[in-house]
């Protein structure tokens, strides 16, 4: 995750959005709360940005909205 992170922030990524890896032992709370929603690098949610909490297997699919603009 914090590889992900840098890279993207690296390029001028400043959000991503929350993907989960699709299978069944994705928690609860990322599938129903946080997958496929947009969260910005400089405000993580609560619990840290994806791959960060303790085997969590989601991963920041970078918004490049704003570098397309």
């Amino acid at each position: 995750g914090a590889v992900n992170k840098q890279r993207q922030q690296n390029l001028g990524v400043t959000r991503y959005i929350w993907r989960d890896v699709g299978d069944n032992r994705v928690r609860e709370e990322h599938e129903e709360e946080r997958s496929g929603n947009t969260y910005s690098w400089d405000d993580p949610p609560e619990g840290g940005h994806p791959g960060e909490p303790v085997n969590c297997r989601c991963y920041a699919d970078p918004d490049f909205s704003e570098l397309l603009g």
